[in-house]
Order: structure tokens, then C-alpha cells, then sequence
């Protein structure tokens, strides 16, 4: 459910219902979700008690029981907070809400500061300034959807996290604009030649940039990059190879899942990363302020209810420092919604990726001479229900044997096929002008005859 204002500024809810429907084919049950709008009410209170009595007489009118639902409270959980009867139905993730807001105030930083820099030609001057003229560098726009944008903005600024460890040489960690970038908005922000509101703007971006929590994070994506770009990259290739695909994708979650608890690499190169760029800023300018370390932050309590279990996290206790709190609360929760959500993706997939790679002409060869397992193409039939099995493998086996000669095929055999029927054409052609010369040739002899007849 959720509220809007319509134009005569009346408050409409609106109720969506997603429920599961099975049903029976043959001897194959089939589960579907569906998702039906039932009702859109004028919501006349906004409170939480007031939205749940419009539920619940909403739902009373179509005959659904409340104790059979669920309900999953996102934006305004505090709202229904003190609802008993909602309370005991509802699920409140607000770690999962915690965890999407640090990541779009991450990735929102780095847009932030390519529009900053982007939007005034004075701004980009004082950027490039701070480049080395025989190679510019350029920030990079973050895509809404494209996760490579990301990987490429996080590197472009903090450079890979493989030259943040003790072997790393210094001429390696020149392959990054962190300083570049502070350096410029640091002189956006006190010079004259830019407006107060341009010099707020370039102060604030300046003091999230040089937060410690902020490179904490850039090494957190950094390492999950690591592992998830190629991936990425690969599934987006022409020439996808399905079994190839399905291993690269088996590989990464492990991959994921040997570091799901191994923060210490990621807290050592935050170190290293800071360390090294406050000994460069500060040789050219001691006023920039920039964290060290984690600060201290006052512990939220959150008192409990009647009822309702504490949302304290019991996997922090009192006098952890922030960097564990850090570990707790964002490094471990990032880690396992990523791993858990390529197994949510992927892993169910092995089977119809098996069956997808049949249709691959580079297994032709070897379906030909092993034909195809009897449990094959059993998933696609299982997601599309009107597909008859032994008919699609009867015809990928006839498809597989025309192959050799179907693959050989190219434009110029389409060229003879026209030339052949163009020659044919005009032969036809000829022949029929040959005829009808043969015709006229006739007509005249006996049209001379009957005129010599005529005139004798």
C-alpha cells in the first residue's frame, strides 16, 4: 500500500496484494506469482492507525483474511511502529534500508563531483590544472544501471586496491585522481572568483570526499569489483558461451564467499591509501582536514515496545571500536546481500543454462555424435509448459544433422540462385522471341503469297 496526492488534493491509497497461485499440468505442479491491485481508497488519516484500519476494512471487503498476510514495511515503518496487530505480521528491514542508503550516498558522492566539475567551465579549469597537461584525466559519469561506470569511477579516483598493500612500489599509486580532485575543490573553496553557493557546495563535497568512512568504502567495492566486473563484462559478450557463463558465475560467488569475512585486507589498504595521500596533500597544503581514522559516534538506543523484540544488534557490544561497528553493520551486511543475491540470480539457473548451450552451434559436432541426454531440455519445457519435449528434441536433432550444410551457405550461393534464375529467364525469354520471329517470319510468307495471288 502507499499514498499519493491527486489533483484536488485528496490523499489516495492505493492496495496491491502479491500472492501465489498453483496450479496442475499433468502430472507437473507450476507456482506463479501474481500481483493484482485490489483497491485504491481516500486515505483521511495519515497516521499509522489510521492507514491500518483502511487496510483492514479493505481487506475485510474482499473476504482476505489479516492473519494471512504479510506485510513487509519499507519507507514509514516508524509509522506503524506502535500497531500491535501490524506489528505481529510485519517485517522491518531496516538493516537492508541502511545498507541502501550508505551505498547511494557512496555512488551519489562520485556523480556529485562529476556534475560539480562538469556544469562550470571555471570549476573543470581549476580540475585540469591539477592534471598533468600531457595526460588529462576526466571523471567519469556513474550510469543508473550499467555497474561498469561504477567500477570505472571508484578506480579512476582510488586507484585499483591491488597497489594498497606494503609491496606496492610508489609509482604505482600515481594512477588515481584522489589528490587531483581534493586539491581542486579545496581552491574552489576558498578563492573569490566563485560564488558563495559554488564555494559551499565545493566545501561540502570536499569534507565527504576526506571522511575516512568514505575510503573505507571505495576499498570495500574495490575488492567486491574485483571479482564481479569480469564477470559482468563477460555476460554481456556476443559470443557467450552458456557452461563457460554458469562457471564464471560458480567461481565468483566462492570467490565471494572465501572473502565474505576478511575485512582485515580491506581495513589494511584503507590505511595504506590514506596514509600515503595526507603526506601528499599536506607537503602542498596544511589546511585540508582529512580523518585518519573512524570517529567515535554517539550509540543510538532505541527504546523497546510491549511486544516487540530490541532492534539492538547483538553482535555489537559495548566499547567496540568503530572500525568493528564498521565491520558489523556495512562490511558484513554488504557482503552477504551481494553473495546472497548472484545465488538468488544464478544458482537455481545451472540447469537452463545447460539447456541453452544445446542450441549452440559449437556443440553441434559433439550432439551428433553422443545425440542428447534424456534429461536435457527438461527446464525449458519446465518454464515454457506448452512446449512438447521429444517434438523439440526431434527437431534440434534434425536441425543439428542439416547444420554442415545449412552453416556452409553464403551470400554469393544467393547470387548463383538469382543468376541461375535470371539465366533461365532469359533463355525462356529467347526462345519465345525465337518463336514468335518464327511466327512473324510465317506470317509475312503467307501474307507475300496471298498479295502475289491478289495482284496476278
Amino acid at each position: 500500500m502507499d499514498t499519493t496526492m491527486d489533483i484536488s488534493t485528496h490523499d489516495q491509497c492505493v492496495f496491491v496484494l502479491r500472492y501465489i497461485k498453483d496450479r496442475t499440468e499433468g502430472t507437473r505442479s507450476i507456482v506463479e506469482v501474481k500481483e493484482r491491485v485490489v483497491a485504491l481508497k481516500n486515505a483521511i488519516s495519515s497516521s499509522g492507525q489510521g492507514l491500518f484500519d483502511l487496510l483492514k476494512l479493505t481487506l475485510d471487503s474482499i473476504n482476505i483474511g489479516f492473519d494471512n498476510c504479510v506485510a513487509d514495511a519499507f519507507d514509514g515503518a516508524a509509522n506503524i511502529a506502535n500497531i500491535k496487530e501490524f506489528k505481529l505480521n510485519s517485517r522491518k528491514y531496516s538493516q537492508g534500508i541502511f545498507i541502501h542508503v550508505t551505498v547511494i550516498s557512496f555512488f551519489g558522492l562520485f556523480q556529485e563531483l562529476f556534475v560539480f566539475f562538469k556544469e562550470s567551465y571555471k570549476g573543470l579549469n581549476v580540475y585540469e590544472n591539477q592534471n598533468n597537461p600531457s595526460r588529462p584525466s576526466h571523471l567519469i559519469n556513474i550510469g543508473k544501471t550499467r555497474w561498469r561506470s561504477k567500477n570505472d569511477a571508484v578506480i579512476k579516483i582510488f586507484g585499483r586496491i591491488d597497489i594498497w598493500n606494503e609491496r606496492a612500489k610508489n609509482d604505482d599509486k600515481k594512477q588515481f585522481v584522489y589528490v587531483q580532485i581534493v586539491f581542486a575543490l579545496y581552491e574552489i573553496s576558498v578563492t573569490n572568483d566563485f560564488s558563495n553557493s559554488v564555494r559551499s557546495t565545493a566545501q561540502s563535497l570536499l569534507g565527504r570526499l576526506t571522511r575516512y568512512e568514505t575510503v573505507l568504502t571505495a576499498m570495500l567495492f574495490l575488492q567486491i569489483f574485483k571479482f564481479t566486473t569480469a564477470l559482468s563484462d563477460y555476460l554481456q559478450t556476443s559470443g557467450l558461451d552458456y557452461i563457460q557463463a554458469w562457471r564464471k558465475i560458480d567461481g565468483t560467488i566462492k570467490f565471494l564467499k572465501e572473502k565474505q569475512r576478511e575485512f582485515l585486507p580491506i581495513s589494511a589498504a584503507a590505511k595504506i591509501f590514506i596514509e600515503f595521500v595526507s603526506s601528499v596533500i599536506w607537503e602542498n597544503e596544511s589546511d585540508i582536514d582529512i580523518e585518519l581514522e573512524l570517529p567515535e559516534k554517539r550509540r543510538k538506543t532505541i527504546p523497546k515496545r510491549s511486544g516487540e523484540n530490541s532492534s539492538t544488534n547483538h553482535n555489537i557490544v559495548d566499547g567496540d571500536t568503530p572500525e568493528n561497528v564498521y565491520k558489523i553493520k556495512t562490511f558484513n551486511v554488504v557482503m552477504d546481500n551481494i553473495i546472497a543475491c548472484l545465488e538468488f540470480r544464478f544458482s537455481g539457473s545451472k540447469e537452463l543454462y545447460c539447456d541453452l548451450e544445446l542450441f549452440d552451434p559449437r556443440r553441434f559436432e559433439e550432439i551428433t555424435k553422443n545425440g542428447i541426454h534424456s534429461e536435457a531440455i527438461h527446464k525449458i519445457c519446465e518454464l515454457l509448459p506448452y512446449i512438447d519435449k521429444h517434438k523439440l528434441g526431434e527437431q534440434l536433432l534434425s536441425f543439428v544433422k542439416f547444420w554442415p550444410q545449412i552453416s556452409k551457405t553464403d551470400i554469393r550461393d544467393v547470387y548463383d540462385v538469382h543468376q541461375n534464375q535470371s539465366n533461365l529467364l532469359e533463355y525462356s525469354d529467347l526462345e519465345d522471341f525465337e518463336y514468335s520471329q518464327e511466327n512473324n517470319d510465317n506470317m509475312c510468307t503467307r501474307k507475300k503469297n496471298v498479295t502475289h495471288v491478289y495482284y496476278a
